[in-house]
């Protein structure tokens, strides 16, 4: 399940990937519902993250991305980028721990195998 934050940037990134050509339409409603979607369009509209048409005959909000809102976009890719090296990070670090309590198992073996076959 998907957190609100993740959706919503995961909606960004994908009006990102399309800039300046395209005009989206449906991608708040399918992530959030018909409800939520209308709030969240209205305060992205207020703010001027995004530019707002909307088709009567349809029923259906088409938008596109401001300046200000790729300015937006461009901070979800870097938060989305973030998070994935902090995730790598904290693999790498547990990958290095059970390196190095191999490496010293294996010191600790060799140890005792010299003093084994040296008679001490």
């Amino acid at each position: 399940m998907k957190t609100t934050i993740e959706k919503f940037k995961n909606v960004m990134i994908d009006m990102y990937k399309g800039y300046p050509q395209y005009v989206y339409f449906g991608t708040f409603e399918k992530e959030f519902g018909r409800e939520e979607a209308e709030r969240i369009i209205h305060k992205l509209k207020n703010e001027e993250l995004i530019s707002v048409d909307y088709d009567i005959e349809n029923k259906k909000y088409y938008y596109e991305l401001t300046k200000k809102g790729m300015d937006f976009a461009i901070a979800m890719v870097n938060l989305n980028h973030s998070q994935e090296t902090h995730y790598f990070t904290r693999v790498l670090i547990w990958f290095t721990r059970i390196l190095v309590l191999l490496t010293f198992g294996l010191f600790v073996f060799a140890l005792f195998q010299a003093i084994i076959t040296l008679g001490f």
